[in-house]
């Protein structure tokens, strides 16, 4: 059926339909139809989607967008709803197929104009999770599609009540209130960004697409559900609060009802008896008992019934799923992430509030790290190199070192890595010497597989609970007022947070030997090999060890982290000292006096001169943390680096690096 925008007569009921049948392959949708258009308004160019024979749910025919670019596109097309929908019951229909190894993206306008508000985000990754934002990126929702298959997506939007609710193959997935309760228009935008856990990899093929909105009138009584949580990711074992918000969808006040949750062969139900919701009205309901995430796809049942001593009058909204399908971590499995921040980097607090939130959600399995920048807590030999090896701009962040991304990217990051099998374990352990305020930490890894490779050991100390009195401690807050929607509750502090009323978390102290680590194990390890490094750290009088932890990694030959181990400061002090090869500690880092590279940039001939005593290795890394050149030397030498492409290096000596540009 060719798209068409279609009147019910006696009232005020629109609907359109497309299965794109009457096009030719080829065709250009946004030169064809007055229904879509392109973002910036040109049809027929690289910006429109065209028609394919490829893939089809039904017939023969889609239409296709594609893009391998970290910021999408250039394809970006519009289904124009033809006003703006505010009130009244709208549904919508759309099949998509995601090829394997790519993600997609689309989403709702908030307003006539496109690209003045995004009223919900929509993001498929590769590796089949869909996870819903609204117009801040706040997630309101996760679930998952299948790979290399049609599925239909169904949007069920009550905009009389604000209530949204999404099915995935006619199963209803979940519903919510939306902070931006209207759409004009539905936007496809090729796209699978990093930082929302993507490979930068989309290929999306969508057909049969409808939509329909009618009237909607108040009436009678109608309990409904929305708002269930838990979110939908997480860890088998881990345990997780449900909780679903009843509502008064009708005229007739609720005054009793019953809710139950099933999830894995268990029921539990709340019974609410002595209530006074009158219409429109809402009540949080928390089950008393939080559900045990267990390994498999299981559903997560919530039913309404019973409401004033029998039944409503539309028992549709009166059932809400989700399904569960929680990742088992490899064993012994820690991933780090580290984050860029800085006290004057008003968009940071949105990374203290992601820090927070995976801190809260996964604790055992993941070590948070933030690395100031351009404030007291920066730490120059943690900050430098991070900031011009990963970031792009702040906040930004890394997951055991992988891609850049936004820290509002840990979690799928996170869930992407857990899974992951770890070369070897870790096992931190220290000892204080009080006298001398020395920290001596022992990290024993012990090998699980065969390694021919040069890896490094390195370790970090973080602290929570930071606070200072000077204005550097003051955060900058672009989320003041709400005009840049929530963000974990700085949306109702002022534009700067006064130091007094800042406490930060996850605050990098120390690490050594450096960013990039130590290169102290044997290029060939066998599984089942123990070796011990001792880290030595100079306490500083400031910091206090009761909120310290240390964390050990395991940094691989091309840079990224295999695997992390952490202990809390009396964890460690606790556990079994192991003494071992002493790597150097930070107090012995050198200053940025005494290591000198010259010329820089360098064409043929690059000069390194260093004041610490005695031979050392001097070695040159890419910005991918492969060793390029490598030689012992004693107090100068003239490398060759006429051998190297041109870009940016790191020269490094023990505890010290400087980034030289060869031309």
């Amino acid at each position: 059926m060719t798209g068409a925008l279609l009147l019910a007569v006696g009232g005020w009921a629109q609907s359109y339909s497309e299965d794109f049948e009457n096009y030719t392959p080829g065709d250009y949708i946004c030169e064809l139809t007055d229904e879509w258009v392109t973002w910036s308004g040109t049809e027929g160019g690289t910006e429109d989607a065209q028609i394919v024979t490829d893939y089809a749910n039904s017939g023969s025919n889609s239409i296709y967008v594609s893009s391998t670019s970290a910021n999408g596109g250039p394809q970006d097309i519009v289904l124009e709803f033809g006003q703006l929908i505010d009130e009244g019951l709208f549904e919508m229909d759309m099949w998509l197929l995601i090829e394997e190894g790519n993600g997609a993206y689309f989403n709702f306008q908030g307003e006539e104009a496109i690209g003045t508000t995004w009223a919900l985000n929509m993001f498929l990754n590769q590796n089949g999770d869909f996870n819903i934002t609204d117009s801040s990126n706040e997630p309101v929702m996760g679930f998952s599609y299948p790979i290399g298959e049609w599925f239909k997506v169904t949007y069920v939007i009550n905009f009389t009540l604000n209530n949204w609710s999404v099915k995935i193959n006619d199963l209803t997935i979940g519903a919510f209130s939306n902070s931006v309760n209207q759409i004009a228009s539905l936007n496809v935008y090729p796209l699978n960004s990093a930082d929302f856990g993507g490979n930068n990899m989309c290929s999306m093929y969508l057909d049969d697409i409808s939509w329909a909105l009618s009237d909607f009138e108040i009436t009678g009584l109608n309990g409904a559900l929305t708002n269930v949580e838990p979110n939908t990711s997480g860890i088998a074992g881990q345990q997780r609060e449900v909780s679903v918000v009843v509502n008064n969808y009708g005229l007739d006040e609720i005054t009793s009802f019953d809710v139950t949750a099933s999830y894995n062969g268990s029921d539990q139900t709340e019974n609410v008896t002595g209530a006074t919701m009158a219409s429109l009205e809402s009540m949080e309901i928390q089950f008393a008992n939080p559900i045990t995430l267990v390994e498999g796809s299981n559903e997560l049942t919530i039913t309404l019934f019973n409401v004033n001593g029998g039944e409503d009058d539309n028992a549709v909204d009166n059932t809400s799923s989700m399904t569960l399908d929680p990742v088992v971590p490899a064993p012994g499995r820690l991933v780090i992430g580290e984050e860029g921040t800085g006290t004057w980097c008003g968009w940071c607090p949105r990374g203290a509030v992601a820090l927070a939130r995976m801190e809260a959600d996964y604790h055992d399995f993941f070590a948070g790290i933030a690395v100031h920048n351009g404030d007291p807590m920066t730490v120059d030999a943690y900050d430098d190199p991070f900031s011009s090896i990963h970031l792009t701009g702040y906040p930004g962040a890394v997951v055991d070192r992988g891609a850049t991304i936004d820290p509002l990217g840990f979690e799928p990051g996170f869930l992407e890595r857990i899974v992951v099998p770890a070369a070897a374990t870790l096992d931190v352990a220290a000892q204080e010497n009080v006298a001398t305020g020395m920290l001596d930490v022992s990290v024993t890894y012990t090998f699980q597989e065969d390694i021919n490779a040069d890896w490094r050991v390195a370790c970090v100390l973080t602290e929570d609970g930071v606070t200072g009195t000077s204005s550097g401690y003051a955060q900058s807050n672009y989320y003041a007022g709400g005009d840049n929607g929530q963000m974990g509750g700085y949306e109702n502090l002022p534009g700067t947070v006064p130091a007094a009323d800042m406490v930060y978390d996850h605050v990098a102290r120390a690490i050594s030997p450096s960013f990039l680590g130590g290169q102290n194990l044997p290029g060939t390890i066998t599984a089942g090999e123990s070796y011990t490094f001792n880290f030595s750290f100079t306490l500083d009088t400031g910091w206090n060890t009761d909120e310290m932890y240390i964390i050990g990694m395991l940094i691989e030959d091309n840079g990224s982290v295999n695997n992390g181990g952490r202990a809390t400061y009396d964890e460690a002090i606790a556990a079994d000292f192991v003494a071992g090869e002493v790597i150097v500690g930070v107090e012995n880092l050198l200053g940025p006096d005494d290591l000198r590279v010259f010329p820089n940039p360098a064409l043929d001939q690059l000069t390194v001169q260093f004041a610490q005593l005695g031979t050392q290795p001097v070695q040159v890394r890419n910005l991918q943390g492969q060793v390029v050149l490598r030689q012992d030397v004693r107090s100068s030498i003239q490398l060759d680096v006429s051998v190297l492409a041109p870009g940016v290096y790191l020269v490094e000596l023990p505890g010290e690096t400087v980034r030289f540009v060869k031309e």
